[in-house]
């Protein structure tokens, strides 16, 4: 089956449940949480999820996931989600699960981390200037509020580019702009590299 197939309603339904399900449980550990991504995206151009994204990513500060990570992974089981991955690297933690049932949508919590260095927040190949994210907007989604980068519209112009024409691939070279996407190693990825080695000697 296509990644990227529309998805029926009844899948959207199913997804937006399992949203705000991942939603209560941030809310419980007192997490901050903003919208990024696909799901920012859709929400300010579709009102809704988008019809053939893949997965879901919720962003938390990489500071907060890696301190609360095992206490996460307690409440999500606890919420009958099955962990499908996870990873505690400095610059890229993220933990991957699903609702077993629902094989419309992959789920993960995602860590951003602030490079002093670059004035961004970082994961692996992916970069937010510290513009965006010094106060973040407030939008409107399901009829609830969410943080988003702020001013929301030109970080959509940032990462997709032509962000109101939609784009169906699951290539990120085709769907992501070169600034917000750094497919070839560059000094970050470097400066990332020897930063996580330092972390895992003192381990």
């Amino acid at each position: 089956m296509s990644k990227i197939r529309i998805r029926t309603k009844k899948e959207l339904e199913e997804r937006k449940l399992i949203f705000f399900n991942i939603i209560k449980v941030l809310k419980k550990k007192k997490i901050f949480h903003f919208l990024q991504g696909g799901i920012l995206l859709g929400a300010c151009r579709e009102k809704n999820f988008i019809k053939w994204d893949w997965d879901v990513e919720i962003s938390v500060y990489a500071k907060d996931l890696i301190n609360n990570f095992d206490e996460l992974l307690i409440e999500l089981k606890k919420n009958k989600f099955k962990i499908s991955s996870y990873n505690l690297t400095h610059f890229t933690p993220k933990i991957s699960f699903y609702r077993p049932g629902h094989k419309a949508t992959s789920f993960s919590i995602i860590g951003w981390k602030y490079n002093i260095f670059f004035r961004s927040y970082n994961r692996a190949k992916l970069r937010i200037p510290i513009k965006f994210m010094k106060k973040m907007s407030k939008i409107k989604f399901f009829n609830k509020f969410f943080y988003a980068p702020k001013p929301v519209e030109e970080y959509l112009e940032y990462q997709y580019g032509e962000w109101k024409i939609p784009i169906r691939s699951a290539v990120k070279e085709i769907y992501l702009t070169n600034k917000f996407y750094k497919k070839n190693e560059n000094i970050l990825d470097i400066y990332n590299k020897i930063i996580n080695l330092i972390f895992k000697i003192k381990k």
